[in-house]
């Protein structure tokens, strides 16, 4: 069953985000299987406003394996490129099929 990573974190430097690390993490989602499903800079519904930079990224792989093994490779890389702050990353469980469609 699939699972979910959600990353949020800040980024402190755009220019070297988009044009260094986005292209060097896509290669990593791809290895692993991981597909990009939501991303972009957040606007909250409810609560104070998200800092400059802000941004959730809502990948898909297709097991906790994979999504482990994905992060662990993208560690290093969000360390040497010291782009973004104050990381918050989650594994989210998916919902079976049959589940989803019963809740519709």
């Amino acid at each position: 069953m699939s699972v979910y990573i959600a990353a949020r974190t800040t980024v402190t430097d755009k220019e070297k985000y988009e044009n260094e690390f986005l292209p060097a993490v896509m290669k990593v989602h791809e290895a692993h299987g991981g597909k990009i499903i939501a991303a972009g800079y957040i606007q909250y519904l409810v609560g104070a406003p998200a800092e400059d930079g802000a941004r959730v990224t809502i990948i898909e792989c297709p097991d906790e394996a994979h999504a482990r093994a994905l992060f662990e490779e993208v560690k290093p890389l969000m360390a040497a490129m010291q782009c973004t702050t104050n990381p918050r990353i989650s594994i989210v469980p998916g919902i079976p099929v049959a589940a989803a469609a019963a809740a519709e």
